[in-house]
């Protein structure tokens, strides 16, 4: 596996927080996101972080951290 380190400016973010299996429910969480940006008119030109926190062979409940730039 290649990894790629880098850094980024600090940015401002709105962040929710997900507990629990991978899968399509951190894509619903996503879209929960997006649809509040969305009332705020933060969605024009987004960046989006999905950052998962736990190796997911070995952690049965898992953290997602679903990110918005502001």
């Amino acid at each position: 596996m290649k990894f790629i380190v880098k850094t980024f400016p600090n940015y401002r973010i709105a962040y929710v927080r997900r507990v629990g299996p991978y899968g399509p429910a951190n894509i619903k969480v996503m879209e929960k996101l997006k649809k509040w940006a969305r009332k705020k008119n933060l969605l024009k030109s987004a960046i989006l972080f999905a950052i998962p926190q736990d190796n997911p062979k070995q952690h049965f409940l898992k953290t997602v951290d679903l990110m918005l730039v502001l």
